[in-house]
């Protein structure tokens, strides 16, 4: 992001690109549509990148254990030490498949971060120039207005 002193953030590097094919391809589609055009590029490309990332036969092996853990302690009708055993089971396979999930996940949300960067800057709201003429126009809010003194 472009800090209080101007300076470009990592989320910034690829400005330069993303400007260049908003110009180039996108120049003629109203905003609206760009938009969602560059919603439905980022997800490709971040779908994309899980699917390259992530260990899916490792992801498939501890899902498929969670399960039988899950199912195990749903039917449990065991001593208190047994239950025990099976809820800490349970809790490992569940926090091992979210480990193995993880990266994969933050590096494939790593396009969206530096698009809603470069969206940010593109479509917000710009500040005006030191000696720029603003246009100010009121409108009442309903045709009658009244004034009275307090």
């Amino acid at each position: 992001m472009i800090s209080s002193g101007g300076e470009l953030g990592f989320f910034d590097l690829a400005n330069p690109i993303l400007a260049k094919i908003e110009n180039v391809i996108l120049v003629d589609i109203p905003p609206v549509v760009r938009l969602t055009v560059w919603g439905i590029f980022a997800a490709i490309i971040s779908m994309g990148l899980y699917r390259i990332l992530s260990p899916h036969k490792q992801i498939k092996v501890v899902g498929s254990n969670s399960s039988t853990l899950i199912r195990k302690l749903a039917v449990y009708d065991g001593d208190f030490d047994g239950l025990t055993k099976l809820v800490r089971s349970v809790l490992f396979a569940s926090t091992h498949h979210f480990m193995i999930v993880l990266g994969p996940a933050v590096l494939a949300s790593l396009p969206i971060l530096f698009l809603l960067s470069w969206l940010s800057h593109t479509y917000d709201e710009r500040i005006p120039t030191p000696g720029e003429i603003i246009t100010i126009s009121v409108t009442p809010p309903s045709p009658e207005m009244t004034w009275s003194p307090l």
